[in-house]
């Protein structure tokens, strides 16, 4: 896995573990996410039974990629 992904999937585990989604949006926000992608990630990470870096790792390699905004508009 990328080791940016890996890091940003640690720092998520340690928001959400301590249950504030706040810091956990915030850190999607100031990581430059598209918004649309922050929002499938929180949403996937909410409907988990138990938080783990590994899991969030491959959460946040799945939608990373995508986005339904246009490119133009991610610059």
């Amino acid at each position: 896995m990328n080791p940016v992904i890996t890091a940003q999937a640690i720092e998520l585990c340690k928001f959400l573990s301590a249950n504030d989604a706040i810091k956990a949006h915030l850190f999607l926000e100031q990581s430059h996410l598209p918004y649309d992608v922050q929002d499938l990630i929180l949403a996937a990470l909410s409907g988990l039974q138990k938080l783990d870096d590994k899991i969030i790792e491959e959460i946040l390699e799945a939608y990373c990629e995508i986005s339904s905004f246009d490119e133009r508009l991610l610059h």
